[in-house]
């Protein structure tokens, strides 16, 4: 009853506000018929004091309202009346303030009007700039800003056409703004809605709000005495404070807190000199004051700066006469520099020089002090104390140069020795399109003693210098000669060492020609060109072309580089283009070369970055070891994720049978795909010869294919004039209750523009609970209700304007075609053999009419349509379990009742039909909420074992159990299988972390060693694996109770341990439930094993960390079951 009470006087205070809101409306309709040029000087104070009464108005009726929103049971009623009664406000308050300013500036018109008279013809006859519109990214902080600018050029300004401002709106927004509007259709009549949406996306308040406050508070520190950075701060704060102003905000009571928070940004000496400052004032200081400040200092800073910058101009002229000048890509430089080492007398720094690395700590040591070098920069001149150096030592962070380092010379020496040839010097890169490089063989002839070699060249116009391999060097008889230190660069100026060079003559296969070649020598010029064999027959090279390399399609190694100091003497004039996205033919006195693009996809191949060598791949998988974090709910979406969320809501319809019909949210025009017809039909060709070689494989294919057309998930089209064509191959599950062969389409293939269909989708958010969770939750249950959604994919219908993007390949029929009809070497002893394989089968275009496997978007259509048909159910229990018990297509709920059970199974399948997503593979342990209907279900199908999001599970004894494949070891055991073998093992409630966690201390301790990925582990790891191997089959005898409750408990406790040691920290969780019987049972829930870090922790450390651990764990616990537990 007291909230009734206080419900009608609140509604009672709220009318007579509206009363007081009706007669301000009268008094200013009254003074808007009078007019401004009409109201007095003594109207418009009085008109002044009635806003600012007016404003307090507003701010208590917000006040009364919520209030109001917070007892009343009818949201959406309160909601209408706030926005009613606040455009009321908003309209008086605008009216009025709008009259105020016309009488000032009528009277000021009045005093200026003779003044602009006299000055207005040529004020006229100035051409004033023009305005630029403004550009907006999807940065709130520059929202306000931008909408305001565009509002009032734009949208105010009605001589403008609507199609003309949507043309501007589009031509203002950038990266994730211009998304938001894209998917609208380009006429005038959505100019107002697309102008709305943007709006409503950016003018969220607390957004707005949390984003400028966000930007105050995370101001860099000045490090340094700086002009710039103190404008800088100047104006940061000033714009974002505006903008918290004009959002509402009490700007003007934050002094004290924003002097304090922006004064601890600034520089040791600035800070001194606020504090001088400050205590100087008589009282606390405003921020006006502190502006002041900040910008005299930085006027005196400034002023100063160009005192010493004048001095310093003229030395720059100087060092920029005197500077190095680099190559665009290889460069040979022997004289790099005016330094003159003094070590070895050559034109380099000490550390630099060969020989003072080549020497060992003590002898170093004598020379830096017999030198008198600094042991900071290793020059002379100054000492360490004068160094201006910043560095320190890489390894102990001293202050010394890391080559004159104790403890660590000999690793340094041997890592100097062995990185030596693995220094990279960038030449060139191919694309994720492959692209031919000029190849040719040519005869290598060393003059000395007149040996000879045929050897593999690449041409590249983009090196100044020459190369030759170490080895072919010593194929050729060559002796060592390192009299000469030459330096290299490349792109980003990535310097190297070449010890060597020496001078070979050139001659060609096909010709003549010949020439002396002087070559730079490097341990390895590249990796294998190309990277993947090319299908000649693909480029239709004409008859009669004796080409450079003959075997230019077959990845081979490259033992030569011959730089732009020949290839303008071996390139001829003539050139042949074979067509469109296809290499070029270029005449030579080599033979013709062949280069340029193939339309074919690398994206399972090696991109090189020539003269780069990654010999290390250890870095790449750091992440190995960072252990995961416990699932987490995501609370806020990105922009990317936010755009799929609005394409689903407003292109998503409901066929006449329910069904869900989507559209993939495209992040860019399906314009940028380019043509990938050729590469699908390649693939198709190479699936049928492996199709004809397995009649039953090609059976099964087969039966897919027609079973997908029977259901009317594909249709046959005619080839349209664009379409996007998937490639595709079939999958083999063996252990499938189903499906066994399962055709999976290749939507990251790339087309010839270098995109792929997945490439210009955006993924879309997660919308379901994670795995932790659901399984959590199925262990609570007394009842279990397994199932999966059958075809779940497929049950959505896609769009008909995008279903160009999803073409296949098919033939009813197929034809054997001996492997000898693809001999590529037949090609080269036939060129006119240019008949092209696919004409020799009859193709067909199928058109997959639904959402497809493979596609990035496509578990995101998926889950979201049955997350809204979780918002479309009435019944918040089956709504509930729709939305949080489904893990893709796979649900797994429960009850604790058969009633309850059986009422769950009923309504979850008639909603899931409502929207054709049928439900199979029904698996329980409650058999009874079945018993009526034994003509659909059989009860050996409903309590046989089957998989529970990868863990096996046994209805009838209702246990869990852990699947353990044991395959004979290898006689090799490299790192590459120890991990291979440790990932088998899945077990995401922890509950055999005990055994998992020697597995993650074994593979640390072979991380430590630095093994890769191929490199047999030691002899004394080889015995911990094979016991480790031997015992593996005995983690399937493990069973574990399923529910870890008793039957109708009273009470439900959690209990949660932890501990560490030095070589790991854990966590596990207990569930002790009590029932009305006063039985208890305690079961294990879950748990999680960390292994400790490389770096030693102590170990009331680690004990913190398991405690952090537990904590989380508990908290993740408690979020996802759905009974209470007592705390």
């Amino acid at each position: 009853m007291e909230g009734k009470d206080t419900l009608k006087e609140l509604v009672k205070k709220r009318s007579i506000i509206k009363g007081r809101l009706t007669k301000f409306k009268d008094y200013v309709n009254v003074l808007a018929q009078v007019g401004a040029n009409k109201i007095t000087s003594v109207q418009v104070k009085e008109i002044s004091l009635r806003v600012d009464k007016f404003e307090e108005l507003l701010s208590d009726f917000n006040v009364i309202q919520s209030n109001i929103e917070l007892l009343s049971s009818n949201d959406d009623e309160q909601i209408t009346e706030r926005d009613f009664v606040e455009s009321q406000f908003f309209s008086l308050l605008s009216m009025a303030k709008e009259l105020i300013e016309c009488a000032s500036l009528e009277k000021k018109s009045l005093h200026d009007e003779s003044i602009s008279n006299q000055c207005s013809h040529s004020i006229n006859s100035i051409k004033l700039p023009t305005i630029n519109l403004p550009r907006f990214d999807g940065n709130y902080l520059k929202w306000l800003e931008f909408r305001d600018t565009f509002d009032s050029l734009v949208n105010k300004n009605d001589s403008i056409p609507l199609i003309n401002k949507y043309h501007y709106l589009r031509s203002s927004l950038e990266n994730s703004a211009a998304v938001v509007i894209r998917s609208i259709e380009f006429t005038a009549d959505n100019y107002e809605k697309a102008w709305q949406i943007l709006c409503n996306r950016y003018n969220s308040k607390n957004i707005l709000i949390n984003n400028h406050i966000k930007s105050l508070l995370s101001i860099d520190p000045i490090m340094k005495e700086s002009f710039k950075a103190l404008r800088y701060l100047v104006d940061h704060l000033s714009k974002n404070l505006s903008s918290l102003h004009t959002l509402g905000l009490p700007t003007n009571q934050w002094d004290v807190l924003l002097i304090f928070i922006v004064s601890a940004k600034l520089d040791s000496t600035t800070s001194i000199k606020w504090e001088e400052y400050k205590n100087s004032l008589l009282d606390l200081p405003s921020l006006d004051q502190f502006y002041s400040f900040l910008r005299n200092r930085a006027d005196i800073l400034e002023t100063t700066h160009y005192n010493r910058s004048d001095k310093q101009e003229h030395n720059n002229m100087n060092y920029q006469n005197k500077k190095q000048v680099k190559s665009f890509l290889a460069a040979s430089d022997s004289n790099t520099g005016k330094y003159q080492c003094v070590i070895c007398s050559l034109n380099h720094f000490v550390y630099e020089c060969p020989k003072f690395k080549q020497m060992n700590y003590d002898d170093r040591m004598c020379e830096v002090k017999r030198l008198k070098l600094c042991t900071k920069c290793l020059r002379s001149g100054h000492n360490s104390y004068q160094c201006r150096l910043k560095g320190s030592c890489k390894i102990c962070k001293g202050k010394h140069n890391t080559l004159i380092h104790k403890d660590h010379m000999n690793t340094c020496l041997e890592q100097n020795t062995n990185s030596q040839p693995n220094e990279p010097v960038t030449l060139s890169a191919t694309t994720m399109t492959h692209t031919l490089l000029c190849t040719a063989q040519v005869e290598i002839v060393n003059e000395v003693n007149n040996k000879k070699v045929t050897a593999r060249a690449l041409l590249d116009t983009g090196s100044q210098s020459s190369f030759l391999t170490k080895a072919m060097r010593e194929k050729l008889g060559f002796s060592r000669n390192s009299s000469e230190t030459l330096n290299v660069c490349g792109l980003n100026n990535i310097k190297t060492n070449i010890l060597g060079k020496c001078v070979v003559k050139i001659k060609s296969h096909s010709s003549t020609f010949s020439s002396q070649v002087s070559c730079l020598l490097v341990p390895t010029i590249t990796g294998i060109l190309p990277s993947v064999e090319i299908d000649v027959y693909e480029l239709n090279i004409p008859c009669g072309i004796q080409l450079a390399d003959p075997k230019f399609f077959q990845p081979s190694a490259i033992d030569m580089l011959l730089g732009a100091d020949v290839f303008w003497n071996i390139i001829g004039t003539n050139q042949i283009k074979l067509g469109s996205n296809k290499p070029t033919l270029q005449e030579s006195q080599l033979g013709w070369l062949i280069a340029g693009p193939i339309g074919i996809n690398q994206s399972k191949s090696e991109v090189y970055c020539y003269f780069n060598h990654f010999s290390n791949i250890d870095n790449s998988l750091k992440k190995f070891w960072e252990i995961e974090e416990l699932p987490t709910e995501k609370k806020t979406y990105s922009l990317e994720e936010q755009f799929c969320e609005i394409d689903f809501i407003e292109n998503t319809t409901r066929l006449s049978d329910g069904r869900f019909c989507v559209r993939m949210p495209l992040k860019e025009p399906e314009t940028s795909l380019g043509d990938s017809y050729y590469l699908a039909k390649k693939r198709f060709l190479n699936l049928e010869l492996k199709l004809n070689k397995n009649p039953k494989l090609k059976e099964s294919y087969t039966r897919f294919i027609n079973e997908y057309k029977d259901l009317g998930h594909l249709s046959e089209v005619d080839r349209p004039k664009f379409g996007n064509y998937l490639p595709h191959h079939c999958v083999i599950r063996e252990n499938s209750e189903t499906t066994k062969l399962r055709v999976v389409f290749d939507a990251s293939a790339k087309t010839s523009s270098g995109k792929s269909l997945n490439d210009i989708q955006a993924v879309g958010p997660v919308v379901q609970s994670d795995l932790f969770s659901i399984l959590l939750r199925f262990r609570g249950h007394r009842f279990v209700l397994l199932g999966d959604i059958e075809k779940m994919y497929r049950q959505s219908a896609l769009d008909e304007s995008q279903r160009h993007l999803q073409l296949i390949l098919w033939k009813d029929s197929f034809n054997s075609t001996e492997p000898g009809d693809t001999n590529k070497n037949q090609f080269l002893t036939q060129p006119g053999n240019t008949s092209n394989l696919s004409e020799r089968h009859n193709l067909k275009v199928l058109q997959l009419n639904t959402v497809t496997y493979g596609l990035a978007s496509a578990p995101f259509l998926s889950t979201r349509c049955l997350l809204q048909l979780a918002k479309e159910c009435d019944d918040k229990t089956i709504a509930n379990i729709i939305k949080n018990d489904f893990y893709i297509d796979d649900l797994n709920t429960g009850a604790n009742s058969e009633s309850e059970l059986q009422h769950i199974y009923i309504n979850v399948k008639k909603v899931l039909d409502s929207a054709c997503f049928p439900l199979r593979k029904i698996r329980t342990n409650c058999l009874q909420a079945f018993a009526g209907d034994d003509t659909v279900f059989d009860p050996v199908n409903l309590t046989k074992e089957s998989s529970v999001l990868g863990l096996n599970y046994s209805p009838k004894l209702d246990i869990i159990q852990f699947p353990s494949k044991v395959e004979s070891p290898p006689q090799i055991v490299t790192k590459k299988i120890v991990i291979a073998t440790i990932c088998k093992i899945f077990d995401p409630l922890g509950l055999i972390c005990a055994c998992i966690i020697k597995t993650k201390i074994f593979l640390q301790q072979l991380w430590v060693i630095k093994l890769n990925w191929d490199d047999p582990i030691p002899e004394n790891f080889l015995k911990t694996w094979f016991k480790f191997i031997s015992n593996l089959h005995y983690l399937s005898n493990i069973k574990i109770n399923r529910n870890v409750l008793c039957e109708s408990p009273v009470s439900i406790e959690l209990h949660c341990f932890v501990d560490a040691s030095k070589k790991a920290y854990a966590s596990c969780v207990y569930l002790r439930s009590v029932n009305d019987k006063n039985e208890v049972t305690v079961r294990l829930l879950c748990a999680k094993a960390r292994v400790a870090p490389l770096k030693p922790i102590t170990i009331p450390k680690l004990e913190l960390l398991a405690a952090l651990l537990g904590a989380r764990l508990c908290d993740k616990i408690i979020q996802s079951l759905r009974f209470n537990i007592n705390l």
